[in-house]
């Protein structure tokens, strides 16, 4: 098994990359970082993706800087949305799995939740970030059944 993995710099991809070598390293990774995978691109990530060969996809790219993100909205659609259906769509024309990550900011960041959410929660997008999320797990959803 071949897994690829997209942005291993951030948190999310060392923890991944640390519970990967913790196991015994049990399949294949191969790591694209952001220099590698430009993701504000959606277009590249699609022509990217295309051309390597792998069983399943962690996507662990976001642009996340809230701050950041409230003022360019359509960067974070690009790279939390479009670029998120541009990977799905390459997972589904390989008949990969397509692993993608949520966010409290989708879900009303409700502080009081003591449980994780769950894929089938009711959404209600607390800023722009949580939006571009949401609408790249819909379009996710739409183009890939994986």
């Amino acid at each position: 098994m071949k897994v690829m993995l997209l942005d291993p710099n951030g948190q999310l991809g060392q923890d991944i990359i640390c519970a990967h070598e913790e196991a015994g390293e049990p399949f294949d990774m191969v790591s694209l970082n952001r220099d590698q995978l430009d993701v504000a691109n959606p277009e590249a990530v699609g022509h990217a993706l295309a051309g390597v060969d792998f069983d399943a996809l962690i996507n662990c790219t976001c642009q996340l800087r809230t701050d950041e993100v409230e003022d360019n909205a359509t960067l974070a659609f690009d790279v939390n949305a479009h670029s998120v259906r541009e990977m799905a769509k390459a997972c589904a024309a390989k008949q990969a799995r397509f692993i993608h990550f949520s966010t409290d900011h989708v879900f009303g960041g409700d502080v009081t939740c003591t449980e994780p959410f769950r894929e089938d929660a009711p959404i209600a997008p607390i800023n722009v970030y949580g939006a571009s999320k949401a609408m790249g797990e819909a379009l996710a959803r739409l183009v890939c059944d994986d």
